[in-house]
């Protein structure tokens, strides 16, 4: 028997006839119509074993399954057609499998019997509502009501223009009442027509832009009824002001129970009797109050310290500077750092640095957390005045982690100039709560190359030496150069903005640097009458070897540690000097050493033990603790 050749591309209706079997294309498919069965035949050999075929898909669906392959089947659910999809060699269709033709409608059968009754449905939705009823018999007339104005629960109603109806307005749920008005007008008013400003005269709530003198952003105000006195608390946080505001006396004000504010923005200082809240400065004698050790230092070559705290650093140097604690300063200051250049250096060494100390002590850093998830900003502001024009660096050591950061200020004129540099905080490593030097602020002046490669520094890292003082002018290039320094402090803070600047009295500044270096008046100088301590001996006078009398110095403060003494005599001799009482008149002998000394935090005590004495006298002492 010949394959079937079904023809391409056929039309609808189409009939195709092989085999004696007979197909209409219904423009899907080629459906059989009709089969004529011949005699069976004999049986045949069999054949060889073909190759195995790809696997035929069958797809039950009422549609033709999109992108068949040869031999896949589908049962059409909606006709009960079985098909597969035929490949004759030349095209593949689908194609009807043999099926017999439909026989007649059978006779209906017998009704069977009834079903057993089923379980009960699931509640119906609700129905719809239902008309209205007709309308009720008219009630008895009700007694009149009143309104007096001491009724309870009572509703505010009636009136004419606008002097009630505020039922509309007025809403109580059981705890609170609530008085609601609109952008015209205020809601509450209390009001004394009198025209003075006292206790109780007005109290308004106002709408946004209410009223003249009222700024947009006031959302609660005070004021009369000219509204020459406000008081408003804008969006933004600031306070605004208008005229004053008064309390009546005996309020706990002040005095006469008063607070005039003329100008109450950010810290308050201009509001009478409240102070303004102080920054924190981690910076000791940041407005150069306090020089125990003079006032003027001329030919400057090395390092050292001059005003308390103030350290002059001078590494390899040429230049000599004049260092003066001086009273040129910016409005609101009175002393300040100024260091003149006596001998100029304008070939700068590669390893040259000049610059200035300020170092503090761990136990004053806590508030910048460093180290922490909450580390904070290092804010420093300071006023510096300088004729020498360019760019200056500022550096951030911090020591107990080798790690720095660096900062820069232009001076571009010769007044005084308050600056600003926001260090970044710094998660990595923390300061040590202990006595040692933790944080040094170095103040640039000369920078050879060696710290002078690359971008600056500006974020923290370990310590390296290339980009600590990138761009640093050299200052000390003319002997006409000057620069002056004060008001420096440093803050921690979250925004990187500095507050004012926090005064303090030169006695507290003094007490603070008592902690690090004492020098009494009478140090180094003919102290006539004057002494530290004194030592009598009331056994007599002793005229041989081997007494000894101790004299006890006190210190005005305990110190950061046991410092390094120097004692000197009354005739002003130094180098651990006292001098001793050598008859009953009270003679005196000068330039004598002390035997022993021992070193305390608050105190130390000087001996003597050899010299025949009535009595040992201490006219002046310098204890140095310093970082």
């Amino acid at each position: 028997m010949a394959a079937f050749n079904f023809p391409n591309s056929p039309s609808t209706n189409d009939v195709y006839t092989a085999n004696g079997v007979s197909f209409k294309w219904n423009g899907t498919i080629w459906q059989r119509i009709s089969a004529s069965t011949g005699a069976q035949g004999s049986t045949g050999p069999s054949g060889p074993t073909g190759a195995q075929g790809a696997a035929a898909g069958l797809t039950i669906s009422t549609s033709a399954p999109g992108s068949p392959s040869a031999g896949d089947m589908w049962w059409d659910s909606d006709s009960g057609l079985f098909l597969t999809y035929y490949n004759d060699g030349n095209s593949s269709q689908w194609v009807e499998l043999n099926q017999g033709p439909i026989g007649a409608q059978g006779a209906q059968g017998h009704q069977g019997a009834a079903g057993a009754q089923g379980a009960a449905g699931a509640q119906g939705a609700a129905g719809a509502q239902g008309a209205a009823g007709a309308q009720g018999a008219a009630g008895a007339q009700g007694s009149d009501a009143s309104i007096s104005n001491n009724a309870n629960n009572r509703l505010i109603t009636g009136g004419s223009g606008t002097n009630l109806n505020a039922e509309a307005n007025l809403t109580y749920n059981g705890t609170k009442l609530t008085l609601t008005g609109n952008s015209a007008s205020p809601v509450v008013e209390f009001i004394n027509t009198s025209g003075s400003a006292n206790e109780g005269d007005v109290l308004k709530l106002r709408a946004s832009g209410r009223g003249a003198g009222i700024d947009d952003t006031d959302i609660f105000l005070i004021t009369n009824n000219s509204d020459t006195r406000t008081f408003g608390v804008s969006n933004a946080g600031t306070v605004n002001t208008t005229g004053d505001i008064k309390m009546a006396t005996g309020k706990g004000i002040n005095s006469s129970g008063i607070i005039t504010a003329t100008s109450f923005s950010g810290s308050g200082a201009n509001l009478t009797g409240v102070s303004a809240a102080a920054p924190y400065n981690a910076v000791i004698n940041g407005e150069m109050l306090v020089s125990q050790r003079g006032s003027d230092w001329t030919s400057v070559g090395s390092s050292a310290y001059h005003l308390d705290r103030w350290y002059w650093y001078d590494q390899n140097s040429s230049c000599r500077v004049r260092i003066r604690h001086s009273a040129d300063s910016p409005d609101g200051f009175h002393q300040s750092y100024r260091v003149n250049v006596t001998t100029a250096d304008t070939s700068i060494a590669s390893n040259e640095e000049v610059k200035l100390f300020h170092k503090i002590e761990g136990y004053n850093l806590a508030p910048f957390a460093k180290g922490t998830s909450g580390a904070k900003r290092f804010t420093l502001s300071f006023y510096v005045k300088c004729n020498k024009t360019g760019t200056y660096v500022v550096e951030m050591y911090d020591r107990d982690n080798g790690r720095d950061v660096s900062g820069s200020y232009t001076v571009s004129n010769t007044n005084w100039n308050r600056y600003t540099i926001d260090f970044p905080a710094d998660t990595t490593g923390e300061f040590g709560f202990d006595n040692g030097s933790s944080l040094e602020i170095m103040f640039w002046l000369v920078a050879g190359s060696a710290v002078q490669g690359g971008t600056l520094n500006t974020a923290w890292r370990s310590h390296a030496d290339p980009s600590s003082a990138t761009g640093q002018v050299n200052f000390t290039d003319s002997t006409s150069n000057e620069w002056a320094l004060t008001g420096v402090q440093l803050e921690p803070t979250t925004t990187g903005t500095a507050s004012d600047f926090k005064h303090e009295g030169i006695a507290e500044t003094l007490a603070k640097c008592h902690r690090y270096f004492y020098q009494s008046s009478k140090w180094g100088t003919a102290s006539g009458t004057g002494y530290a301590a004194l030592g009598i001996n009331y056994t007599g006078y002793q005229t041989g070897a081997g007494n000894w009398i101790w004299v006890n110095v006190y210190f005005p403060a305990v110190m950061r540690a046991s410092p390094t003494v120097d004692t000197s005599d009354q005739a002003g001799n130094t180098g651990n000097k006292h001098s001793i009482f050598t008859s009953t008149g009270g003679q005196r002998t000068n330039n004598i050493s002390n035997y022993h000394t021992s070193v305390f935090r608050d105190h130390c005590t000087v001996s003597n033990y050899w010299e025949a004495k009535y009595g040992v006298q201490v006219s002046g002492i310098k204890a140095d603790a310093e970082l």
